[in-house]
């Protein structure tokens, strides 16, 4: 891997450049809510250890041994333990308590006003979504959403360990996180490829931030180095060259982007997702909104993909040809290079299919070849795909 350790004080082009061809996506911690006055995790487990105490549920010597764990950081191994301490319904009390008629705060603002793809976010507030009052990103996504393939093609928020809307859909423990790997396979193929197709940009989160280590241990497992290295907006000055924060960035393949030390974290942020604004509003200004930044003025547009008339019609043949979940995750096994195991969990087919067939035509057109040439395999006679077959492979 190359080393990243050494990265731009200021906004590096490749993320603005980012911006103005496949497009970022920010995926979001609890660093603006935190700047918002919302609790952080450790605050949120110590309500969680009064509301037990409320209500009579914990004693003195354990309280004891759960604020130790507190001050080591253990925090997943507190959550379960407090989980099994309070009903369901203290703990959804305990949620509207702390997150009800709450304001969002000046961070919520910056990031929605930029031009992102998309929004991802582990907090279980709704501030991103409030703070979105012309509704860019639509209504907020959960990971139990069965239409989430067809909502992430417009810009979207989704909130990956659920939203104080819907309770049941809050992810507070370990096993929480690992029922949802298991039983949410669509939600996991979107995210999935999310982060093929799009530069993530990390806002509030820290190294030591367990869902931050929790995802990107999972997200270098699946991809092995097919995405593009995701960028974090560090608070801290980059004289403060320590060695170890380095090797870090560098393991979890990150480039750092540093912000100025004599700030407050939350004011070191707000100002560089300003001057991140100012900087593509001027590239709007001189290369239109919808044009690539040229690394060459000379570069001629470039054309529409040759796949992209297909898309259509394949979408409606497999659709057809194989209408259910199990013939087409059959077929699938046989092309290894994209999983299908997301069809198993989306009860619409031919969003399935289109969603398929845009994620394998971002693996450009070798790949879709090759799909297509298994489908003709096993179904020889059929016109399309003899059609198809010839403009892709001309004499």
């Amino acid at each position: 891997m190359a080393d990243l350790s050494v990265s731009s004080l200021d906004i590096p082009a490749a993320l603005i450049k980012s911006f103005s061809s496949k497009g970022v996506v920010a995926f979001v911690g609890s660093g603006p809510s935190i700047d918002a006055k919302l609790p952080n995790w450790e605050n949120l487990l110590r309500l969680m250890l009064g509301k037990a105490d409320e209500y009579k549920s914990i004693s003195k010597p354990e309280a004891k041994y759960v604020n130790q764990y507190i001050e080591a950081e253990k925090y997943l191994a507190v959550a379960e333990y407090l989980k099994s301490k309070i009903t369901k319904e203290q703990f959804i009390e305990l949620l509207e308590e702390e997150f009800s008629n709450k304001k969002f705060g000046r961070i919520h603002e910056a990031i929605v006003s930029l031009p992102f793809k998309g929004i991802i976010t582990t907090n279980y507030d709704l501030l991103l979504s409030e703070a979105d009052k012309t509704r860019k990103f639509g209504n907020p996504i959960t990971w139990k959403d069965s239409d989430i393939v067809r909502k992430v093609d417009h810009p979207f928020i989704i909130h990956a360990h659920g939203n104080v809307d819907d309770f049941d859909s809050i992810i507070l423990t370990a096993s929480d996180y690992e029922e949802i790997r298991q039983n949410t396979k669509a939600f996991w193929e979107v995210l999935k490829n999310i982060f093929i197709q799009y530069r993530i940009l990390f806002i509030g989160y820290g190294l030591n931030d367990l869902d931050f280590n929790l995802l990107l241990s999972e997200l270098n497992y699946i991809f092995q180095g097919k995405r593009k290295d995701p960028c974090i907006l560090f608070p801290q000055d980059k004289t403060d060259d320590d060695p170890i924060r380095n090797f870090e960035f560098n393991k979890r393949g990150i480039r750092p982007i540093y912000t100025i030390k004599n700030m407050s974290i939350g004011d070191a942020v707000f100002d560089w997702l300003q001057r991140l604004q100012r900087i593509i509003n001027h590239e709007i200004k001189h290369n239109g909104p919808h044009t690539r930044v040229p690394l060459n003025k000379n570069k001629v547009k470039q054309k529409s993909h040759p796949i992209d008339r297909y898309i259509k019609p394949l979408t409606t043949y497999l659709s057809t040809k194989y209408p259910t979940p199990p013939q087409a995750i059959k077929i699938l096994v046989e092309f290894p290079l994209l999983k299908g195991s997301f069809f198993s969990s989306n009860p619409h087919i031919a969003e399935s299919w289109k969603y398929y067939l845009d994620s394998l035509r971002k693996e450009g057109l070798t790949e879709f070849r090759k799909f297509v040439l298994l489908l003709s395999e096993k179904d020889a006679n059929d016109g399309l795909l003899k059609n198809i077959l010839a403009h892709l492979f001309p004499e």
